[in-house]
């Protein structure tokens, strides 16, 4: 079993931790919008609503502590570089990140 974080909870964020939890692994979920975090709070392991975008939030969140890293903030390009850029400096090894440019 490993350990994943999911940053952005929209259509394929949400995808994306709900598959993960049924191949058997552990997904925390992250996403701003509280809604979004309470459909999803009892469909994966946890569920949190936080700001991304600020370091600090990452590091009391433990990214560095998990396999991997799922970077899906959909169409906000530059936030979505931002919060990969952070994830690297941090020192996670394994980043995957989706992003789109209207």
């Amino acid at each position: 079993m490993k350990q994943f974080i999911v940053l952005g909870l929209g259509r394929f964020g949400s995808a994306v931790a709900t598959t993960l939890i049924e191949l058997g692994h552990e997904v925390l979920g992250v996403d701003n919008d509280e809604e979004i975090v309470n459909a999803l709070k009892d469909k994966i392991t946890q569920a949190v609503q936080a700001d991304i975008t600020e370091e600090r939030v990452l590091t009391e969140l433990g990214v560095k502590n998990f396999d991997a890293a799922i970077v899906s903030i959909g169409t906000d390009l530059e936030t979505s570089i931002l919060v990969t850029m952070m994830l690297k400096e941090m020192g996670l090894k394994y980043i995957i990140a989706k992003a789109q440019n209207n």
